[in-house]
């Protein structure tokens, strides 16, 4: 139960990710990391939020061991 409730959070995570992708105007995570100055400079967009976000999603998959 536990490990499908994990597998849950990592889903829902990673579709939270594709939309702070969408808001920062890329369709990647690269593409993300090499506009980082730009994303991080635009009124709209928190960088940090989404460094987290994707922190977050590493630490489930480690828990998972999914990547």
């Amino acid at each position: 139960m536990h490990t499908k409730k994990l597998h849950s959070v990592l889903d829902q995570a990673q579709k939270d990710l594709t939309y702070w992708l969408k808001v920062a105007n890329v369709k990647s995570i690269s593409e993300f990391f090499e506009k980082k100055e730009e994303i991080r400079q635009q009124s709209y967009h928190n960088y940090n939020d989404v460094l987290e976000h994707i922190n977050f999603i590493k630490k489930l998959e480690a828990k998972l061991g999914t990547h």
